[in-house]
C-alpha cells in the first residue's frame, strides 16, 4: 500500500497496477481470494488484524488500490474509527461511483489515506481517479487513463524521496523500446535502484517495517487477473476474478 505504479493500455495490451505493501513484517496476511461482498465477487489480500486490504477488484470492472496518507505525513492517532482497508473494501463492492461514494460516505475520524480506483466496460478503461482523503477534506480527481503514473506514500517518504522514485520510474520508461511488460513493471518493484534501503521501492527499516509483499494486477479475457507476491514466505498466488 505504499508505492503503486500504473501503466496504460497500449494497441496490444492490456494496463498494469502493481503495488507494493511495506508493512510491519510480523502482522498476518491472508493471500488474495475471493469473497462474496453485497451481492458480488470481490478479490483482495486480507490484513488479519484489521480485516481490510490495500487493493480489490470485483467482478463487474471495478479495481481499488490503497495507500497510506494524503498530502503530507500527518500525526497518528491511537484510535480511529475505521480501518482504511476497510472502506477499501466497501468502494470495491459499491455499487456507486467512486464520486458518489465518497460524497456520502462518513470520513471523520478515519486516517488520511489515498485511493485509486480503475474501471472496465466494454473491455476499455471507462474512468481512472484518484480520491484523497486528508482528515478533514474530499479531493476528488480524474486522471488520464493514457498516462502512466507512480504513487509513493507520503507517510513513509518525503517529498525528496517521492521525487527520486518518479525519476527511476521515469527512466524505466524511458528505456523502452516498445510496450512495456508485467515482468519489467514486477522486475522495477522487486529491484534495487539505491543503496539506501530506507527508500528503495523494496525497503527495509529498523523495527520490522519493510516491503512484505508485491501485488500486481492486468485485464485478461474481460476479467482482472490478480498475482500476489509474498516476499517474506517466498511464494505467489494468482486468482482471477
Amino acid at each position: 500500500m505504499c508505492t503503486v505504479t500504473y501503466i496504460p493500455p497500449t494497441n496490444t495490451d492490456g494496463f498494469i497496477l502493481t503495488s507494493n505493501r511495506d508493512e510491519k513484517s510480523f502482522r498476518p496476511t491472508i493471500p488474495p481470494q475471493i469473497y462474496q461482498v453485497n451481492g458480488m465477487n470481490v478479490c483482495f489480500p486480507k490484513d488479519e488484524q484489521a480485516g481490510g486490504s490495500w487493493i480489490a477488484s470485483n467482478d463487474r470492472g471495478r479495481l481499488c488500490c490503497l495507500l497510506n496518507g494524503a498530502f503530507v505525513a500527518h500525526q497518528k492517532k491511537t484510535r480511529y474509527a475505521q480501518s482504511r482497508g476497510t472502506v477499501l473494501i466497501e468502494l470495491a463492492s459499491s455499487v456507486l461511483t467512486p464520486a458518489d461514494f465518497f460524497q456520502v460516505k462518513n470520513l471523520r475520524n478515519v486516517e488520511p489515506f489515498t485511493i485509486i480506483t480503475l474501471e472496465i466496460q466494454s473491455g476499455s478503461i471507462s474512468h481512472l481517479s484518484e480520491f484523497i482523503w486528508d482528515g478533514h477534506g474530499k479531493h476528488l480527481r480524474d486522471l488520464p487513463p493514457d498516462e502512466p503514473a507512480i504513487w509513493s506514500s507520503v507517510t513513509l517518504y518525503d517529498e525528496e524521496h517521492r521525487k527520486l522514485r518518479r525519476q527511476w520510474f521515469k527512466r524505466l520508461l524511458a528505456n523502452q523500446n516498445g510496450p512495456i511488460s508485467p515482468k519489467q513493471i514486477f522486475e522495477f518493484h522487486s529491484g534495487s535502484h539505491t543503496n539506501d534501503s530506507d527508500i528503495d521501492v523494496v525497503m527495509e527499516r529498523e523495527g520490522g517495517l519493510k516491503t512484505v509483499s508485491i501485488t500486481q494486477v492486468v485485464p485478461e479475457k474481460g476479467k482482472f487477473r490478480m498475482a500476489y507476491y509474498d516476499l517474506q514466505q517466498q511464494f505467489s498466488k494468482e486468482v482471477t476474478t
